[in-house]
């Protein structure tokens, strides 16, 4: 009997018992050629399924990440255009406003635009600055 294998403590001449534990960790879904080698000896083929179903998964992931990847760009996209649209009425409101004796309430609604597109400008260039960072790491 191997003592090693099954973890039970061994007791030396001396009197010293020397308790002996291993563990073995893997992530992802491929196991150590060794582990993967002992799943062939128990079934066999079993090897080449886990290769497949992992292959599956990779792709799988990938046309996710893809998919999400799209999207984000055609819901930035979609954003940006809105944006522009009520830029453009409240500009041209704007100025209706002026054109008709209204100084104040164009120069506030004018101004208020300029202004809240700057800062969007500015937070969205801040925020894709630190995106990159994060990314970096």
């Amino acid at each position: 009997m191997n003592n090693k294998l099954n973890n039970q403590p061994e007791e030396k001449k001396d009197g010293t018992i020397i308790s002996r534990q291993t563990t073995a960790i893997f992530s992802g879904p491929i196991p150590p050629a060794q582990e993967l080698s002992k799943y062939e000896e128990v079934l066999s083929g079993s090897a080449e399924r886990i290769l497949v179903m992992a292959e599956k998964q990779a792709g799988h992931r990938q046309f996710i990440e893809n998919q999400l990847t799209i999207s984000n760009i055609r819901s930035k996209g979609t954003g940006q255009k809105f944006a522009l649209y009520i830029a453009i009425i409240a500009i041209i409101s704007a100025t209706i406003a002026a054109l008709y004796g209204k100084q104040t309430f164009a120069c506030v609604l004018g101004g208020s635009t300029l202004v809240g597109l700057a800062g969007v400008f500015v937070y969205g260039s801040e925020y894709r600055k630190k995106e990159e960072q994060q990314s970096q790491r």
